[in-house]
């Protein structure tokens, strides 16, 4: 009869490359999203005073795929979120910027009085508001019917400057 010791042992250390890889990627897959699981601060300061906040919220499971979906597709390049919110009111999107200005406003002013340098504020981007590009219009003027209307302004843009003289100059 043969040694059997040997045999279990080559079971225990199946540790081929597929699956140390299918590991690893389930374990990059739980970093990424385990903060999805942990609670809310606000359910967290709350748990204390109402009994109800050790119950799970309804739904909380298909809310949370959503979230991991989404996050899973964001990371093999999407550009949109599911959760991005096109359309909303106009105060309401304005108060939710103005929180975030003034929670940025005191953690930059908290980090100053203790003496923390923090990054560089980036300047918000300017809308580029240029012609449109349309492939049937006129590079100069304005189309009204049929009638080409070139203002003096494009006219002078055309011709170049003159000096006193009449003779053109440079642009």
């Amino acid at each position: 009869m043969p040694c059997e010791t040997s045999k279990p042992s080559t079971l225990t250390l199946a540790e081929d490359a597929p699956s140390l890889l299918k590991q690893d990627l389930e374990l990059r897959r739980l970093l990424a999203e385990s903060h999805l699981f942990a609670p809310h601060a606000a359910t967290k300061s709350l748990s204390a005073v109402s009994s109800n906040a050790a119950q799970p919220r309804s739904f909380a499971a298909g809310r949370t795929r959503q979230r991991t979906t989404d996050l899973r597709v964001q990371a093999l390049g999407s550009k949109l979120s599911i959760h991005k919110q096109d359309k909303m009111p106009m105060h309401m999107r304005k108060g939710m910027a103005a929180a975030s200005d003034a929670r940025e406003a005191k953690r930059r002013r908290e980090a100053k009085e203790n003496g923390v340098i923090l990054e560089k504020e980036t300047g918000k981007k300017r809308r580029e508001r240029g012609r449109r590009g349309e492939v049937d219009r006129p590079g100069v003027g304005r189309l009204k019917g049929a009638e080409l209307r070139i203002s003096e302004r494009d006219v002078k843009r055309i011709e170049g400057t003159r000096d006193v003289f009449g003779r053109k100059g440079r642009k």
